[in-house]
């Protein structure tokens, strides 16, 4: 584990070496082809967490601003410190049960799941990055292609673990299924390591409201703890 996140924590840094080294060959314009789909992605999934809060706070009739104070602190961390630190799920449960009101051992069981598997933000990210390297190559695109793509992106962000740079191998794989040139793999590593910054961040939180959701239906919500002031707040 101590050398897999070695490996995660240089990924930006050797991004970063290439991306001087591409732009100082005068090969391509990087920031150009980069910004487009960074500023679609992350409004997209701003978008869609702002949704589901409400969506959550509708179902278990508590405010969403109250959600987005709960899920701020694990939000902030998650933000500093990616990739996720698998070894923090006790931490993080303790939180759902101390702020949301979900019962420890289900947030124990639920977390590490839907971590792997619950990336809606991922799937966004690459979805709208293939669609603008596919502008940018001129591919001749339609309903069905974005679609196809759609789906494709919501499949290998499921299949693709939530590490830095994991998400290489998954352009490899759009991008041979798309028919997109591998020129913009590089693009695609710049894009990754900058719109990961906030995708794991977003993701987490979404995936604690689902959990929530998840606890009421099943009877392991304390509904009385969620509608409480956030502890952190109740103490000043």
């Amino acid at each position: 584990l101590t050398v897999a996140r070695l490996v995660c924590d240089l990924v930006p840094y050797f991004v970063g070496l290439l991306l001087c080294l591409r732009i100082w060959t005068h090969k391509a314009d990087l920031l150009g082809s980069v910004w487009r789909p960074l500023a679609v992605s992350v409004a997209l999934s701003l978008i869609a967490f702002a949704g589901y809060l409400c969506f959550v706070g509708i179902r278990l009739r508590v405010n969403p601003v109250l959600l987005v104070r709960k899920l701020k602190e694990p939000f902030l961390r998650t933000l500093q410190q990616r990739p996720i630190d698998f070894s923090a799920i006790d931490e993080l449960a303790g939180r759902c049960h101390d702020d949301l009101g979900i019962d420890r051992e289900f947030a124990r069981a639920a977390l590490p799941q839907g971590l792997i598997l619950f990336m809606p933000t991922s799937g966004i990210g690459i979805w709208m990055f293939v669609i603008c390297a596919a502008q940018t190559q001129q591919l001749p695109i339609d309903q069905i292609w974005i679609a196809a793509a759609g789906a494709l992106a919501v499949v290998l962000a499921v299949a693709t673990p939530p590490v830095t740079g994991a998400n290489l191998l998954t352009f490899v794989a759009a991008f041979s299924f798309l028919g997109i040139s591998m020129d913009f793999i590089l693009d695609a590593m710049v894009f990754d390591v900058l719109f990961n910054a906030l995708c794991m961040a977003v993701d987490q939180a979404i995936l604690q409201a689902e959990t929530a959701l998840q606890a009421k239906r099943l009877g392991f919500l304390d509904e009385d703890a969620l509608r409480a002031q956030p502890i952190s707040c109740s103490k000043q």
